[in-house]
């Protein structure tokens, strides 16, 4: 249980963007990255 919530509070929208920062470099390497792991999180707690 508390490990669903450390990840749906890391995966968050907001987490992502404080994450990436203002580093434009940052957003095109890692924002994609974060955008698909989000999904993939969302995806395993409809599953469960």
């Amino acid at each position: 249980e508390g490990h669903d919530w450390a990840n749906s509070r890391f995966y968050s929208y907001p987490s992502i963007l404080k994450r990436i920062g203002n580093l434009r470099r940052s957003l095109w390497v890692f924002g994609p990255m974060n955008w698909d792991l989000r999904k993939a999180w969302k995806k395993v707690l409809t599953a469960s």
